[in-house]
C-alpha cells in the first residue's frame, strides 16, 4: 500500500501540502481492488497460488483512513478527464465479462503509470 501511496499519490491543487490526492481513483473501492491486485500478483511473484484475501473492504477501509490521513479522493476530478481514461472507463462498465473487465483495468492501470512517469518526468 505504501508504494502505491507514494507512486500515485499527487500534492493538492490548492498547495496544500499537508494533504495528497489519489486522483487515478474515483472510489476507495478502486483503492481496494488496486490493493488486492497487487497483493495477488505479489504472492503469484513467489509461488504462493493459494492467497487469501488479505482483508475485507471493511477492514481495508478502516486501515485507510488510520494509516493515511493525509490522503484524499477527490469527489470530482477539477481537471478534465483524458480521452483515453474515459474510453477505458466505459468499456470496464460495459464489458460482459470479469476477464474483459480486468483486461481494461490493467490497459487503464498502465495508462495511469505512464502518465505519472511523464509528469515526473515534466515537473
Amino acid at each position: 500500500m505504501n508504494n502505491l501511496i507514494e507512486m500515485e499519490a499527487e500534492p493538492r491543487p490548492e498547495n496544500d501540502d499537508r494533504f495528497l490526492n489519489l486522483s487515478w481513483y474515483p472510489t476507495i473501492r478502486a483503492v481496494y481492488d488496486r490493493f488486492l491486485e497487487d497483493y495477488a500478483a505479489t504472492h503469484q511473484q513467489h509461488g504462493d497460488m493459494s492467497a487469501t484475501v488479505p482483508m475485507s473492504e471493511d477492514t481495508f477501509r478502516r486501515k485507510f483512513k488510520q494509516c493515511y490521513p493525509h490522503v484524499k479522493i477527490p469527489k470530482t476530478n477539477r481537471f478534465a478527464q483524458c480521452d483515453v481514461c474515459f474510453l477505458l472507463r466505459g468499456k470496464m462498465e460495459l464489458a460482459p465479462s470479469k476477464e474483459k473487465k480486468k483486461l481494461y483495468r490493467k490497459q487503464l492501470h498502465l495508462h495511469h503509470e505512464n502518465v505519472s512517469k511523464d509528469k515526473a518526468v515534466y515537473y
